[in-house]
């Protein structure tokens, strides 16, 4: 999964987040199991959640644990899309 992570070119502060590890799995298996079409639904969900994130953003300038990963997550989507 590590050498997956630097493939997306997560920072290795990234690469420690457990959550990302997760989310990177779950992507990985959802990409293998799911068809395309249902694939494509959920990467659109994800960048309207990144709309919202983005509205909202100055309430978590603050929290870099937050900013570093939503950052991550974006990598995902962008790796997986």
């Amino acid at each position: 999964m590590a050498t997956l992570a630097k493939e997306i070119k997560f920072t290795e502060k990234q690469i420690r987040i457990k959550k990302l590890h997760d989310i990177l799995a779950i992507f990985k298996l959802h990409k293998v199991y799911c068809s395309q079409g249902v694939h494509d639904s959920k990467i659109e969900l994800f960048k309207e959640y990144f709309v919202r994130y983005d509205r909202n953003q100055h309430y978590y300038n603050d929290n870099l644990n937050i900013k570093r990963f939503f950052s991550g997550l974006r990598l995902l989507v962008d790796k997986f899309v």
